[in-house]
């Protein structure tokens, strides 16, 4: 939960949450902003946030969680999609005719941009995949994606049940049971579909699981209030890992911030571009963790550190003419492996870490063209 002044809930929970009389606006994902503790079992920090040149856009490094892209002059509030009632219908219907032409990626760790606007087929590609890949993230990722969907195309009632699963599986009892009113209002004649049936029951055991007070109904209401408003993520980039240091860097790389760079806790940096959130390219930059990672403000360069006592420059030229041995030649593993230690407890993703670099010492890292032990020098002057 980021305010004006880019502060974070504390790590500890209070019973009672006051608020920050000089916050006007929070930014956070819709998943975030929604405290939900029968899927989290701890809260999430922000470890960097970077601004772009122009102040405009703000890049916020989650612990334990994504990368996120925040527009700052954004009118987009994650209430919209918790409440029907918010919903607002755009002039373009997507398309309806079948693209079955255009090639989504089937692998996982590549579900790609829409390419074609307003195609609707390509959207539900798109959102299936993401709920079905259930990366942290993804199930919100996937219910925008419907939710895009019913403001463009309000006839199609799979968008709206696709949502709906979405909202029972982020345990949002009251989101879904609002959506679902939503949907037989909209489409009578489905209310006696097995699978309408089968949701009706599921939302009605949901409510009545979760019981007890609401933790949102603790707060103070001006509080409660700036959370349900909070301003949603414009995008979000996804490969690395951040769940076993305090600080891990995210920043704009490029004369026009069209690239981001991040550190990883197994020692990768990453570099996305922007617009396609697609990674670029992926150096192996320290043995255990890249925490700092700078772009030189006019030259073309990066520093990095890590947990080596160096501090890394690096550029995109080559040295002695000779390919960058660096380069990351496994990164759908590296990035798959990344996910899977995010969704565990970050104690326990320590002690992993931490057995791994023991039990390890000459291993390999995670690709398997560089042993820990033979990781080339950069030359130095």
């Amino acid at each position: 939960m980021l305010k004006n002044s880019c502060a974070l809930d504390s790590m500890k929970r209070s019973t009672a949450v006051l608020p920050d009389a000089n916050c006007v606006q929070y930014y956070s994902p819709g998943h975030l902003a929604k405290e939900s503790f029968s899927l989290m079992t701890f809260k999430l920090a922000a470890t960097y946030i970077a601004f772009n040149s122009a102040g405009t856009e703000m890049l916020v490094n989650m612990g334990g969680e994504q990368i996120y892209l925040f527009d700052v002059n954004s009118s987009k509030h994650i209430n919209e999609i918790m409440i029907p009632q918010n919903l607002t219908f755009r002039k373009a219907n997507l398309y309806q005719p079948c693209c079955k032409s255009l090639d989504i990626s089937e692998k996982c760790h590549d579900i790609t941009k829409v390419r074609t606007p307003f195609c609707l087929c390509e959207y539900m590609r798109r959102a299936d995949k993401l709920a079905e890949r259930n990366w942290m993230g993804d199930t919100y990722a996937a219910a925008r994606e419907y939710l895009f969907i019913i403001q463009h195309c309000p006839e199609e009632s799979k968008a709206y049940i696709s949502l709906i699963k979405c909202l029972i599986n982020l345990k949002w009892s009251k989101e879904a049971s609002e959506w679902f009113s939503c949907l037989i209002k909209n489409f009578p004649e489905m209310k006696n579909l097995q699978e309408v049936v089968d949701l009706a029951m599921v939302i009605k055991t949901l409510i009545v699981n979760k019981g007890g007070v609401d933790e949102l109904e603790k707060v103070d209401p001006q509080e409660k209030f700036l959370r349900q408003n909070s301003l949603d993520y414009k995008t979000r980039f996804l490969g690395h890992c951040n769940t076993t240091t305090d600080i891990k860097e995210v920043n704009f790389l490029g004369q026009e911030g069209n690239y981001l760079c991040a550190g990883s806790d197994e020692g990768v940096i990453f570099i996305w571009d922007k617009y396609s959130t697609e990674i670029v390219t992926a150096l192996w930059g320290d043995v255990s963790i890249v925490n700092c990672i700078q772009p030189h403000p006019s030259a073309c360069f990066i520093a990095s550190s890590g947990i080596d006592p160096v501090v890394k420059l690096w550029s995109p030229m080559k040295e002695n003419n000779q390919d960058n041995p660096r380069i990351v030649r496994n990164l759908p593993t590296v990035i798959e492996d990344n996910q899977q230690r995010m969704s565990v407890d970050p104690f326990e993703s320590m002690l992993a870490n931490m057995g791994y670099r023991f039990s390890n010492p000459g291993g390999s890292f995670p690709d398997g063209d560089i042993a820990i032990n033979e990781v080339p020098t950069c030359r130095t002057s």
